[in-house]
């Protein structure tokens, strides 16, 4: 008898005549193709011979358990059929995801399956140490998606920067499951652990608007309920005005809840790192959180941007130089024989400052970007559109963040 869960011979896909077996047998081939499609994932090689038997080195490539020298055709059909009517197997299967995702545990048994939209079947498994149920996509971005071509094909189209609804129509997908598909591939992104940079970094701080877009309980910029009258004028006639707020929530204050947010840029040769500060001035206060999370103490800091950088370099000990004047005056440096001599291109720190690259251009196209998924956004750009679409971006990583998108299913 040869283990059906163990085994897992594959009989679908071969031309009938491939087996070549005589009529008594036709019986047993029909049972055959009634086997389950949990039984169907070894090679082809894997068949039973013209003459009905199976040579010992294709039952073991196959992964069987037990000797099969002799077994007629028939006997394999009844055995694969009745071993699969039996239930599932107790012992554990060897070329599955090992260890159990959520335990860590090496006690794997198969455990079902399900079918994705393609009509591909992917096998579910179960974890004897603490019961639980995975598959080859558990913790995945693509975790619970049945259409994983699609999946995969929205992961490349996040290089052409297009709308949800042109996302939508290309895929065959409706603008919400886009919008959803979107954000959980740059969750992903925005999730990874991001280190400092070190040497001489390059920073800036550019303003962001506070948005609401797409909210409809908010009453802020950018939501439903929202109308600017000291930008636009009085509200149309049959608008409905926002509703009051509900006791104990505080209404929307443009000029305090509505202000612009801080967004830093900090960048190397190497290196790429953007986050938000908080809204309010740019203060020493406000910046010197920023340095600290994305830059290494001790660094040449060259700063595109008022003293509130001066400050904030002296107090948490960082070497200021003033960026503008590093890239305007690079001549007079060299000149006068000053912190930035130019003696050569690896020694000279100001000869090769220039201005960071900011996302402002392609944060526009959006028109507006909703502030709860502005960090999606940052990471979208910084992970994919810096080293994709400028020439330097193969200097920041080997690979975009795609990379860690395309989790097809096994």
């Amino acid at each position: 008898m040869v283990p059906a869960e163990s085994c897992g011979l594959a009989f679908a896909g071969v031309a009938p005549a491939s087996l070549s077996v005589s009529n008594p047998q036709s019986d047993a081939l029909s049972a055959v193709k009634m086997v389950p499609a949990r039984c169907r994932t070894a090679p082809v090689e894997a068949m039973p011979a013209a003459n009905g038997t199976m040579p010992a080195e294709a039952a073991l490539a196959a992964g069987c358990t037990v000797p099969v020298e002799t077994a007629s055709a028939a006997g394999f059909a009844a055995s694969v059929t009745g071993l699969a009517r039996h239930g599932q197997q107790e012992e554990p299967v060897q070329g599955q995801p090992s260890p159990c995702p959520w335990c860590r545990g090496s006690r794997v048994i198969r455990h079902g399956g399900f079918r994705m939209a393609s009509g591909r079947r992917v096998q579910r498994y179960l974890c004897k140490s603490c019961g639980r149920t995975f598959s080859p996509n558990t913790g995945t971005p693509a975790y619970r998606i049945r259409k994983q071509e699609s999946w995969r094909e929205m992961v490349e189209l996040l290089t052409e920067n297009l709308p949800l609804r042109q996302v939508g129509k290309r895929l065959g997908i409706s603008v919400s499951t886009a919008f959803h598909w979107r954000h959980r591939a740059l969750a992903v992104l925005n999730a990874q652990p991001r280190g400092v940079l070190t040497g001489d970094v390059r920073v800036e701080v550019f303003l962001v608007k506070y948005s609401e877009k797409g909210s409809r309980i908010c009453n802020g910029p950018g939501s439903w309920g929202y109308w600017n009258i000291v930008r636009r004028g009085p509200a149309p006639d049959g608008r409905s005005l926002p509703r009051p707020a509900r006791a104990g929530r505080n209404r929307f204050r443009l000029l305090i809840d509505g202000r612009p947010l801080n967004v830093m840029v900090a960048e190397t040769d190497s290196g790429y790192e953007l986050g938000i500060l908080g809204q309010g001035r740019r203060t020493p206060e406000l910046v010197g959180p920023g340095l600290a999370q994305m830059v290494m103490p001790g660094s040449r800091v060259f700063a595109f941007g008022g003293n509130e950088y001066r400050s904030a370099c002296e107090t948490m000990g960082y070497e200021y130089h003033d960026g503008y004047a590093a890239v305007s005056g690079r001549s007079e440096h060299a000149a006068s024989g000053s912190q930035g001599e130019v003696v050569g291109e690896e020694e000279s720190p100001a000869g090769r400052v220039r201005v960071p690259n900011l996302p402002t251009w392609w944060l526009r196209r959006f028109r507006g970007v909703a502030t709860r998924y502005l960090n999606h956004y940052l990471a979208w750009f910084r992970d994919i559109v810096r080293i994709v679409q400028y020439p330097d971006g193969h200097r920041l990583a080997p690979v975009d963040g795609r990379a860690l998108l395309r989790t097809p299913a096994r």
